[in-house]
């Protein structure tokens, strides 16, 4: 069994006053059906949709994290400690009709694949960028104030 996750980390760009996403992109590169569930350390904070489910083998699956709207902006020199934890598991036949809960909490560990997810809060895009100026026309010579 085996999975990949991409990105490795999950970068969440300022300001943080409205809600800011990120697609978290899960591939089964196994040859069995995956069921995989998205945990993380500040669930008031983030919502994960969806957080569980079922990927066939070779398929890709993506996942949309939200980072929830917050009142104020933190400082920016604050560091993020948040982090995902995507765990997965096989659908061998006899759990073929399971829930994805019960196949996660009722595999042997050693059958289980866990991946860590690192989340870094950015600075806002293009606050350092100029602002163009004006493209500006020759003047042209006025006929009858026209």
């Amino acid at each position: 069994m085996s999975i990949d996750v991409e990105p490795l980390e999950l970068n969440f760009r300022r300001p943080f006053t409205v809600e800011v996403s990120q697609t978290l992109t899960i591939k089964n590169t196994s040859s069995t059906p995956l069921a995989f569930k998205v945990k993380t350390t500040a669930p008031r904070q983030y919502c994960v949709r969806p957080n569980a489910g079922r990927i066939e083998p070779g398929q890709d699956f993506d996942v949309s994290v939200l980072l929830q709207a917050m009142k104020a902006d933190p400082p920016s020199d604050t560091k993020c400690r948040d982090k995902f934890l995507v765990q997965t598991a096989p659908i061998t036949g006899d759990k073929e009709f399971t829930s994805i809960g019960e196949v996660l909490d009722n595999t042997d560990k050693s059958l289980k694949q866990e991946r860590k997810i690192r989340v870094n809060w950015l600075p806002a895009s293009g606050d350092a960028e100029p602002i163009p100026a004006p493209a500006v026309t020759p003047s042209k010579k006025l006929i009858n104030g026209y």
